[in-house]
């Protein structure tokens, strides 16, 4: 179970992350109350990622790179 959850934690991480780096680049063309809840949503998604990488053991990452590379090429190609 500790294994999933820590699994479920990292891809989360991952794929927040790359939401966070598309949020930057969205900044500049959106209007000032779209802007103001992007903002934020990045200050609140920053304080998230910092409290979940406090809990993910980075070897976890390395273990698992393999399935959640796969996991996400899977969940590219469906979208």
């Amino acid at each position: 179970m500790k294994t999933d959850l820590e699994k479920n934690l990292l891809v989360f991480s991952l794929l927040a992350t790359q939401c966070e780096l598309y949020g930057y680049s969205l900044k500049g063309n959106v209007n000032h109350e779209f802007k103001y809840r992007l903002n934020e949503y990045l200050r609140t998604s920053k304080q998230l990622l910092t409290f979940i990488n406090k809990h993910i053991d980075a070897e976890a990452l390395e273990d698992n790179s393999e399935a959640i590379t796969t996991f996400i090429e899977n969940l590219i190609l469906t979208t």
